[in-house]
């Protein structure tokens, strides 16, 4: 879509893709730390959408498609180490997280999550996003994948007939971790270093969403339709003026969009390590 961006802006419109939670809320929050540091030099990001209350076999509800889930987690990830964009298996360099009320969870690489940032800042050192899960749920998922039933295009002969082994294991899980009545929550961390007046500076954005039980609004929809509702009265209200397709990184005045966000209950902190 950042192809058309002449075109976006001799039609006067103004386009800001990937614009939900991760893509998107990330976007903004990393382009906000970036707009406060005289060099960046990384960006590391970690969401998770996730029940409160986890229940086997994998401890995960889905609050979106089971398919796109499972294409997250069969694609491989593009990050930036050490200055050089890679791919890295989705699933793997799990790490521990903890988040108040939360914890130990575990952080792993997953496709999709970098998004424009890629291009935004392709000169950074280190640029990378997990997802948050509860222990033991990327082992799991990994083994699926290791077993090719997850693979969107991946075939098997039955009885004479070519199946599908995604469409099979879509019909057999999804009725099992369908969040139903559940409880879930969104757990966001933006990572956001470089120097500031000499001196290393991290910028860390850190968000808790709830499911809204009064209204029966999930978490993730919470964050997800909040960003795209404040983002387009920015643009209605002309607080965005700029025309053209532009990531959310490059055009969303992030210290508005966090008050903003705050209005509708979805609260997101800021602190800062100087070193």
């Amino acid at each position: 879509v950042l192809n058309h961006n002449e075109e976006a802006k001799a039609a006067g419109v103004t386009v800001i893709p990937d614009l939900g939670v991760a893509p998107g809320m990330i976007n903004i929050l990393s382009g906000y730390g970036a707009s406060k540091l005289d060099h960046l030099d990384s960006i590391r990001l970690f969401v998770g959408g996730i029940p409160v209350k986890p229940e086997p076999p994998i401890e995960y509800n889905h609050v979106f498609s089971m398919e796109g889930l499972l294409d997250h987690y069969t694609d491989p990830s593009e990050i930036i180490r050490n200055g050089k964009l890679k791919v890295v298996p989705s699933l793997t360099e799990l790490e521990p997280l903890y988040f108040e009320r939360f914890g130990p969870l575990e952080a792993f690489h997953t496709s999709g999550g970098t998004s424009t940032l890629l291009k935004s800042y392709p000169d950074i050192d280190t640029l990378e996003y997990k997802t948050i899960r509860y222990p033991g749920h990327a082992e799991k998922m990994k083994l699926l994948v290791d077993l090719n039933l997850t693979g969107a295009d991946h075939e098997v002969e039955v009885n004479g007939q070519k199946v599908k082994t995604r469409e099979v294991l879509l019909k057999t899980i999804d009725p099992i971790v369908d969040l139903k009545d559940k409880d879930d929550v969104v757990l966001l961390r933006v990572e956001v270093g470089g120097t500031q007046d000499g001196i290393a500076t991290t910028y860390q954005y850190e968000m808790i969403t709830y499911k809204d039980r009064t209204n029966q609004v999930t978490a993730m929809a919470r964050a997800t339709a909040n960003t795209i509702s404040v983002v387009a009265q920015l643009i209605g209200h002309q607080t965005i003026t700029k025309r053209g397709v532009c990531p959310p990184e490059q055009i969303v005045p992030g210290d508005i969009y966090i008050g903003e966000m705050a209005k509708r209950g979805v609260i997101i902190s800021e602190t800062f390590i100087r070193k």
